[in-house]
């Protein structure tokens, strides 16, 4: 062996290019404002107050958050909460990965504004001692040190609305254009203050107090409340509102299933709670950003340990494409087992994860409501629901999913099912047929014919009825014959009759 080997290595992060890329991450305001909370609940605060403060400009905005939790220890503030991925020694319940705080004042300061972090420790020996922490964040390592005497309004004269004697305050430096992301902007019309409405009608303040009405609605309640303030650019005068819970507006009375998923044996119980949009009820509760009604606002919230992480899922729990039918389909789905894991920025579940994979597979089972005409899947999932019923009805039949044909080219058919000796090849859509599905089917007939095995029948597959174009393109190739010199063979067969077991065929047009 050389001298001088075996070498360490050192993996410890560059803190200047670190943290500010770690700033660049896909998180928006709310969901880094939201971070910050979670660390207050988790620390049994009762009660948290968010203060959002403009500098003259109104381009730069100190975001505060406040708590009355039971503060973080001196050792912890020195060893573990502000290293990556160090969690403190008496961890809360908000599913933590040692990463939150740090990924929330990565992204509001990027890595290169100010913060700071006030606390006072109500288990310590002596708990009149305020511990400060001051970045940013580039400028590591950080000095943890004890708050003076001569600068004690920092700590109570931001406590408002907040029991004396313990706590935590974390101030933020962010910018508008940070800001701007907790609200869709146009191009070229960015918002430019906290109450400017640009052209949405739509406030920061608004958004911001719908998004934590949302997202903590399963622990806002008489003994737990929360507090936005905030003050315009002028400085002088400073508003508040109480951040009120939001509940899903719901037509009447919800459907409500306890679902048991199965990981590895064991049973964990989930609560899914689904129903249909009371656009009345929306309208008297003031929501401007969720349950609207649309594609974007459609679908189940999942809720982990109090907190809705993930809005509006869809396609992500059930495979399902989003549609105009199911608009106004609403749910809650409710996690409250340790067992399921969230990112590590708490902005959805991590989808590698046993239990979320379970998860998602057991939720299959469970197909939404809606209001008109056939459900649209995703493709992956119309094509396994389709096999499944073919080689249901034809017993001892089987299908394949995305089969190769024409090897040497490379092509793949989304289905072929074999009984005995016959093939029927099978172009799946999750949308309205076009023209061009038509030609891929005949493409694909191409390729099996050069293979050596000619089709029985090649059939396009859609949720909807045929268009004329596509009858009368199916007739035209049914007319014309292929490489082996005998007609094709196409027909049309809507997604709802082809799953009924009960095929209509419509626009099987005669040659």
């Amino acid at each position: 062996m050389a001298a001088g080997f075996p070498k360490k290595v050192d993996t410890s992060p560059e803190p200047a290019q670190f943290y500010r890329e770690l700033g660049r991450q896909d998180m928006s305001f709310e969901q880094a404002l939201a971070e910050l909370v979670d660390n207050s609940i988790s620390a049994h605060a009762n009660n948290v107050d968010i203060f959002l403060s403009p500098d003259d400009t109104g381009t730069i905005i100190d975001v505060q958050v406040s708590d009355d939790g039971h503060g973080i220890p001196e050792d912890q503030i020195e060893k573990r909460i502000m290293r990556m991925g160090g969690i403190g020694s008496n961890p809360g319940w908000m599913n933590e990965h040692g990463f939150g705080l740090k990924n929330s004042l990565s992204c509001l300061t990027g890595g290169e504004r100010y913060f700071r972090i006030l606390t006072q420790d109500q288990r310590a020996a002596v708990q009149s001692r305020v511990y400060i922490v001051e970045g940013p964040l580039d400028k590591s390592p950080l000095e943890v040190d004890l708050l003076k005497r001569a600068n004690m309004d920092r700590w109570d004269g931001e406590r408002k609305h907040l029991r004396p004697g313990t706590g935590t305050i974390v101030l933020a430096r962010t910018t508008i254009r940070y800001v701007n992301t907790t609200l869709p902007v146009k191009p070229g019309r960015p918002y430019e203050s906290l109450i400017d409405t640009a052209a949405s009608g739509v406030s920061h303040i608004e958004a911001i107090l719908e998004h934590l009405g949302v997202f903590y609605r399963k622990w806002l309640d008489d003994d737990h409340r929360m507090f936005l303030r905030y003050q315009l650019e002028d400085g002088k005068v400073i508003h508040e509102a109480d951040v009120v819970s939001k509940e899903i507006p719901f037509n009447g009375n919800p459907n409500n299933e306890l679902i048991d998923v199965v990981v590895n044996g064991a049973t964990y119980k989930v609560n899914y709670k689904s129903g249909t949009l009371n656009e009345a009820t929306r309208n008297r509760n003031r929501f401007k950003i969720y349950y609207q009604g649309n594609l974007q606002t459609q679908g189940v919230d999942v809720v982990f340990r109090k907190r809705v992480i993930l809005p509006h899922q869809l396609t992500e729990l059930f495979g399902l494409a989003r549609h105009n039918s199911m608009n106004n389909f609403v749910g809650e789905l409710v996690l409250n087992d340790a067992k399921f894991r969230t990112l590590n920025n708490k902005t959805g579940l991590d989808k590698h994860d046993p239990a979320t994979v379970a998860l998602v597979e057991e939720m299959g089972h469970h197909e939404p409501p809606h209001s008109a005409g056939a459900i649209v899947y995703g493709e992956a999932q119309l094509r396994r629901k389709i096999k499944s019923q073919l080689e249901a009805t034809a017993y001892g039949s089987s299908a394949q999913e995305n089969a190769p044909l024409w090897t040497r080219v490379g092509v793949e058919v989304d289905i072929i099912h074999t009984i005995g000796k016959d093939d029927f090849l099978y172009e799946i859509k999750n949308r309205p047929a076009e023209p061009l599905d038509v030609y891929q089917l005949v493409m694909y007939w191409d390729a099996s014919v050069k293979d050596g095995t000619r089709p029985k029948l090649g059939r396009l597959v859609s949720p909807e009825l045929a268009s004329k174009p596509v009858e009368r393109l199916i007739a035209y190739w049914n007319g014309r014959t292929d490489a082996d010199g005998r007609h094709y063979n196409l027909e049309f067969i809507d997604v709802a009759s082809l799953l009924a077991g009960s095929p209509r065929t419509r626009s099987r047009m005669k040659r």
